[in-house]
């Protein structure tokens, strides 16, 4: 027998039918996170492209004073976590206002690198010439090899949703400043070694622009990995505490917003040890998901929640809202399928899917998968060298 259930901003409530909604896809999830029996990925490659897309004039506004600077007929670019290739669409646009640019890619996957050959070939990409695909973690790059590599230093350094992993080492760096207002030379120098961001602002050169895009507040992304640590933990529902050293995941949520507070430390020691102006701007981007019709009901044979299409057949290929809650929740089992699984593993999946409907509203708005992300600008300005367009 079923019992139908569905998700409201508060609570879970009587059955409920969502309406159907416009056309318009977003979101990310990393191709190297580990899909489970549960998880369908084939809709990351259309959320990939559509946030992308939602991004681009969000990173192109970012770059545009080095874009549109005379001064820098060609380009020297570093694309960081350069990935499969969907940010070209990108460079195809920065390049109509330059003779050239010259593009170096970095990404620890090695299966990227041909799927990213292919996105950046085509006429629109004549004038881009990618220097290497160069596999490898941008922290283990030695020092000076970046500026060898491209023949100077980089005009523009792009970080698409690649710099999560940057947030750790960087919250372990100011670990290193036990007095940060009364720092030794020593401590300084150590700080700076260990701090991610140090590598990056030492390659740019002056007037360059450093561009990084993350999720701005709960990111759908964050969502995903939560909800997988919760099956981790077998924890039921969202009301167990976390210990956040125990569960750092958890830091993941407020991605840009953790970045800000992290980099603004970093920012005032980097500009007084370096002699330079750092000059920050915000560029925020925001895109939607539909998710369709959907009813969410409970078997009471299995104790699992179970989506049904209420306009439809559940096997619809073309029914878009369980191809979403598999992507996101990553335990949406058919009642053929729970019925197949075991008692623990039936616990495990309704507390992910517990946990999902729970945090739903934060990222649902009149039916649509709602994503923040924002496009920082860091341009950096050597004192000594001087302003080369004369802004404040």
């Amino acid at each position: 027998m079923l019992s139908s259930v569905t998700n409201s901003p508060s609570s879970l409530s009587p059955a409920f039918t969502k309406p159907l909604t416009p056309t318009s896809r977003t979101e990310e999830m990393s191709g190297r996170e580990k899909s489970d029996k549960f998880q369908d990925l084939s809709a990351n490659a259309v959320f990939m492209g559509d946030m992308k897309t939602a991004n681009r004039a969000s990173q192109l506004a970012a770059m545009r004073a080095v874009l549109d600077d005379q001064s820098r007929p060609q380009l020297r670019v570093v694309d960081v976590g350069a990935g499969d290739g969907l940010t070209a669409p990108v460079w195809a646009e920065a390049v109509r206002s330059k003779d050239a640019i010259s593009l170096l890619a970095i990404d620890m996957n090695a299966s990227y690198k041909t799927p990213y050959l292919t996105a950046h070939s085509g006429d629109q990409f004549n004038r881009v010439n990618i220097i290497d695909y160069h596999v490898a973690a941008y922290s283990e790059l030695p020092p000076r090899w970046l500026a060898k590599k491209l023949g100077g230093e980089a005009d523009i350094i792009f970080a698409s949703h690649s710099l999560y992993a940057e947030l750790q080492p960087m919250r372990e760096a100011g670990a290193l400043l036990p007095r940060p207002a009364q720092s030794s030379a020593a401590e300084l120098k150590a700080y700076f070694a260990a701090h991610p961001m140090t590598k990056y602002l030492d390659a740019l050169a002056n007037g360059g622009v450093m561009v990084i895009t993350l999720g701005a507040t709960q990111a759908m992304g964050a969502m995903r990995r939560f909800i997988t640590e919760v099956q981790t933990q077998n924890i039921n529902g969202m009301g167990a505490c976390f210990d956040p050293d125990k569960s750092p995941v958890i830091k993941e949520f407020d991605n840009m917003d953790s970045f800000i507070k992290l980099f603004s430390l970093f920012k005032a020691r980097y500009e007084a040890a370096y002699d330079c102006e750092l000059q920050v701007r915000s560029h925020p981007s925001a895109t939607q998901t539909p998710i369709g019709s959907y009813r969410v009901e409970l078997d009471a044979q299995t104790d699992i929640f179970m989506l049904r299409n209420p306009l439809g057949r559940d096997d619809d290929p073309s029914w878009q809202a369980p191809r979403l809650f598999n992507t996101f929740s990553g335990g949406w089992p058919t009642r053929q399928e729970a019925a197949a699984l075991s008692a623990e593993d039936r616990v495990k999946v309704r507390a992910r899917q517990q946990t999902f409907l729970n945090l739903l509203p934060l990222f649902e708005v009149e039916g649509m998968f709602c994503q923040h992300d924002e496009t920082l600008e860091i341009r950096k300005f050597d004192k000594l060298a001087g302003n080369p367009t004369g802004s404040n």
